[in-house]
């Protein structure tokens, strides 16, 4: 069976090393080219710019928005989740997601992009609007990084990756004092 995967191995090195097609040659074997990092996510980026400039992806050219895609996302994942969750997709897309990346034409979305709306659904600049919460935020995140992936099963896009410094839990400090040792050690 043939081997599925990114491609990508930590070496003996320390280093991460992932390997793509550059192309072919005359008798149909695969030419490879091969890139190195420190880190795994570093290497699959690189590894997926590397693809998408060679043309492995042969993206699908159509004028389909972010709205479009998004949607039909949410009716394809509809069977699989409870009706209640369902209502949360469907809020979450349309009350977050949708009007900050609706008009966008899925082709032109990039990392960049992305990240850069994503940051503002969680800090509007608005006012109007209060910064979203750990939760909401990591929602938004899930559900952005779930539509991606269903845009380039279509190979709408390529494969993505999307980093987000997202809002922490405030740590809630306890002030508690060290409790004295109930048994006493000293001779007498």
């Amino acid at each position: 069976m043939a081997r599925r995967g990114e491609n990508i191995r930590k070496r003996s090195d320390g280093r991460w090393e992932g390997r793509y097609i550059k192309g072919r040659s005359a008798d149909g074997k695969p030419c490879w080219g091969y890139v190195y990092g420190a880190t795994y996510t570093e290497v699959r980026e690189i590894s997926a710019r590397k693809k998408a400039e060679y043309g492995i992806y042969n993206l699908n050219s159509t004028d389909i928005t972010f709205s479009e895609i998004s949607e039909q996302w949410l009716y394809s994942v509809r069977q699989g989740v409870k009706e209640s969750t369902f209502a949360h997709y469907q809020y979450t897309l349309r009350h977050y997601l949708q009007p900050v990346f609706g008009d966008f034409k899925v082709s032109a979305l990039s990392e960049k992009i992305l990240e850069q709306g994503l940051l503002a659904v969680i800090t509007p600049a608005n006012g109007k609007q209060k910064a979203l919460g750990v939760t909401m935020a990591q929602e938004c995140l899930s559900m952005l990084r779930r539509i991606c992936k269903y845009a380039a099963h279509f190979h709408l896009i390529r494969p993505l990756e999307i980093t987000v410094k997202l809002p922490q839990n405030p740590q809630k400090y306890c002030c508690r004092l060290p409790q004295k040792n109930k048994r006493n050690y000293s001779r007498s």
